[in-house]
């Protein structure tokens, strides 16, 4: 339980680093966030907490212009 909340505020604030990162980094600050992601994805242990970091992910994906690799990546995950 304690992994999965920590995952997501991991997730948080490389969605406010990926707010203020140049645009010339987004790839570099997405697939950061990917691989932490993937370190977590096990933690879950209610729905309402992978919904939770999935839309953490989400809003990475969006900062940094990465929302159809967010799609497959869920789709990969069967989410």
């Amino acid at each position: 339980m304690q992994g999965c909340i920590v995952g997501i505020e991991i997730l948080k604030v490389l969605d406010l680093m990926a707010s203020s990162i140049n645009p010339k980094d987004f790839d570099a600050g997405w697939n950061f966030a990917v691989y932490t992601a993937k370190g977590f994805v096990n933690s879950f242990l209610f729905s309402l907490d992978h919904e939770k970091f999935n839309h953490a992910l989400f809003d990475i994906a969006v900062a940094t212009r990465h929302e159809g690799d967010f799609n497959r990546l869920r789709e990969e995950a069967g989410s």
